[in-house]
């Protein structure tokens, strides 16, 4: 009897083991799901006023006392964005006496931004040739240097043509970037530079981009757009129209820039080019995340990050949340000029953050949060009290 039984046992483990080894029986694998995210600010500007406050004398310029108090917020994405709006070209004889409406900054600047947490800087806006196709490739060159990464310019039209691809966690993202105008810099260029040198916003050359991307394994493509009219915070029809066929052509987030103050967050359904209904997250204008422009709506602006999933080989945008922050220009400890950029909800709770702030300049912080939600929305914003 023991022997059949054992017998038995031996026939049922030898069964068990043949399936075991073609995998009939395999435990089922729950398929991976993986998280990043993005985060992306505005129009970071290099005014003369900006530069006096950094300069440093002979031990040139420090730029990190502008990011400071907003580095912790940046650095908790996986991929940051900014839009550079200054060329980025040599010594400080070149800088000196420069200004609106032609813009330089040193490239101090670019060490600032790394410092503070910032991967990508987005180079295609109406300032990029403001000291011509030399100033386009010492910025790239630059940039280099200091091992971030860049979209919008382009040293060759081989680099013009090949997309920009960031991974994170498994996730890949395609990012983009074009502007409208060059404040008729461009003219200068020769026929043959025009094709490459600045990622122009043209249709056609966004299909292709974003096919090139989609082939080089994006997951989602991530556009930057530098567009609109300036100091309004309403939208142009025609810019609605940009975006709409951007989404079409399957692009999935669009961050825009140019107007210097916030604009309205949207999400466009529409069709894409294959027929299947899409769907596209766009902020119009970031605003300026440091400036010394005038008006209260030029140091308003936020830090908008956006989590994604990918899960089963699909990915998606999971959750979308902003930073309200405000400019403060003021004095600082030293009693010299600050350009500081404040996350408001955490320096009204902050007593500490607080009391850096003087005279006007925390009336305007405190309003801050109440006047950026009234033109973007408050369904993105982060409650005061949040990082």
């Amino acid at each position: 009897m023991r022997k059949r039984i054992n017998g038995a046992i031996s026939l049922l483990l030898a069964f068990t083991a043949c399936f075991s080894f073609t995998g009939s029986f395999a435990a089922y694998k729950k398929p991976e799901t993986r998280t990043a995210t993005v985060s992306v600010v505005g129009d970071v500007m290099a005014l003369n006023t900006q530069l006096n406050a950094a300069d440093r004398g002979k031990s040139g310029y420090d730029f990190d006392d502008w990011f400071k108090f907003i580095a912790p917020t940046i650095k908790r994405a996986d991929i940051s964005i900014a839009n550079l709006e200054t060329p980025i070209t040599k010594g400080r004889k070149e800088i000196k006496g420069l200004g609106y409406p032609n813009f330089n900054a040193p490239a101090s600047l670019i060490g600032g931004l790394k410092n503070a947490g910032f991967d990508v800087l987005c180079t295609a806006n109406n300032h990029c040739l403001d000291r011509g196709k030399k100033g386009a490739i010492d910025t790239i060159k630059n940039i280099k240097k200091y091992k971030l990464k860049y979209v919008g310019t382009n040293l060759t039209p081989t680099a013009r043509s090949k997309p920009l691809i960031m991974e994170a966690n498994g996730i890949k993202f395609g990012i983009l970037a074009y502007t409208t105008i060059t404040n008729q810099q461009d003219r200068k260029l020769s026929s043959a530079e025009r094709n490459y040198v600045v990622n122009m916003l043209k249709m056609d050359k966004i299909q292709q981009d974003v096919k090139a991307a989609k082939k080089a394994g994006a997951d989602i493509i991530i556009a930057l757009t530098h567009w609109g009219v300036e100091n309004t915070t309403k939208t142009t029809s025609q810019v609605r129209s940009y975006a709409k066929d951007m989404i079409k052509c399957g692009v999935d987030v669009i961050f825009g820039s140019h107007p210097h103050v916030p604009q309205p967050i949207e999400v466009i359904k529409t069709g894409g080019a294959d027929g299947k209904a899409r769907k596209g997250f766009v902020i119009y204008s970031l605003g300026n995340f440091v400036s010394n422009m005038a008006r209260y709506e030029n140091n308003i602006a936020l830090v908008l990050q956006l989590r994604f999933q990918k899960k089963a080989g699909n990915t998606k945008l999971l959750r979308a949340h902003y930073v309200p922050t405000y400019t403060y220009r003021g004095k600082n400890a030293r009693g010299t000029r600050a350009f500081w950029v404040m996350p408001v909800g955490k320096t009204i709770n902050n007593e500490a953050m607080l009391y850096k702030i003087k005279g006007q300049g925390k009336k305007e912080l405190k309003a801050a949060w109440g006047r950026l939600t009234r033109i973007v929305g408050k369904k993105y914003a982060v409650p005061i009290g949040g990082y």
